[in-house]
């Protein structure tokens, strides 16, 4: 009974002190461990091993360690928050793989860790897939990743754009406007000869000059008369031309070199629009 009661003590004493080297060493390989994590930028992998020995039953110096590690890593943990969008709204269902890996089947909104650096994600929706690749940048914090289920809506005819259209100026308007030109001109110089015509009658048969005398000067002033009509009628056809001309479709002046290899001649034609 007495052996018994000695042994029961004795692993009464020694129990405790193999415990705590086995804590003390599982201690110390987690300290080692968070460090190596840390190192291969894999900071939830870090952040998991460096709790480890933040316990109370690790040596201070690396508790003191391994709860700065934990803190650091998980500040550099990215997250990002899986949307899916459908002509309903958003799906509040999906499965989601990351890299292959299941991911998540609920979308609630609520941010998800991955490890930094490239991954791709897949949604999997009614049958339906989207597939996508992007690059989480440590410490990046609730990065949308939104995969587009909606029906895509009728597609619009390609746009036909139009050739650059211009309003050229017609030959009527240049031809309306001449006249105009002419009438002005016309108009001026049979004035002028009119009046020098009446200032000669003025002065060598005043007041006693006859019909025949003064026919010429009045022809003159008739003329002018008409003149200015059609001056007048020339300028507002050449407005009218030019204000209601159409528009067309604008060529580009271009010009090629045609070789002639007819009956063996030797020559070129330029050929071009202008």
């Amino acid at each position: 009974m007495k052996k018994w009661a000695v042994l029961l003590i004795a692993l009464e004493w020694v129990t405790p002190s193999v415990v705590r080297a086995q804590d003390k060493q599982a201690c110390y390989k987690s300290h080692e461990q968070a460090q190596l994590k840390k190192r291969e930028g894999n900071p939830r992998a870090a952040r998991d091993v460096a709790r480890v020995c933040a316990q109370g039953t690790c040596p201070q110096f690396i508790q003191d360690d391994c709860v700065v590690w934990a803190e650091e890593a998980e500040r550099a943990i990215p997250t990002v928050v899986l949307q899916a969008m459908t002509d309903e709204g958003d799906a509040s269902e999906a499965v989601v793989t990351l890299d292959g890996a299941p991911m998540a089947i609920r979308l609630d909104g609520k941010s998800l860790e991955v490890d930094p650096g490239s991954h791709v994600i897949r949604f999997v929706l009614k049958g339906q897939e989207r597939e996508m690749r992007m690059v989480v940048k440590e410490g990046e914090k609730r990065r949308t990743v939104v995969a587009d289920f909606r029906t895509p809506k009728a597609q619009a005819a390609s746009p036909v754009v139009a050739a650059p259209r211009h309003r050229p100026i017609s030959a009527m308007t240049w031809g309306s406007a001449a006249v105009g030109v002419a009438g002005f001109l016309g108009f001026g110089t049979l004035a002028i000869l009119g009046t020098n015509k009446y200032a000669s009658l003025r002065t060598s048969c005043a007041p006693f000059c006859t019909d025949a005398q003064t026919a010429s000067a009045r022809s003159l002033f008739v003329a002018a008369d008409v003149s200015l009509a059609v001056a007048i009628v020339g300028t507002l056809g050449a407005f009218g031309f030019y204000l209601t001309r159409p528009e067309v479709p604008e060529q580009k002046a271009t010009l090629r070199i045609v070789p002639d290899w007819s009956a063996g001649a030797q020559s070129v034609h330029l050929v071009g629009t202008f």
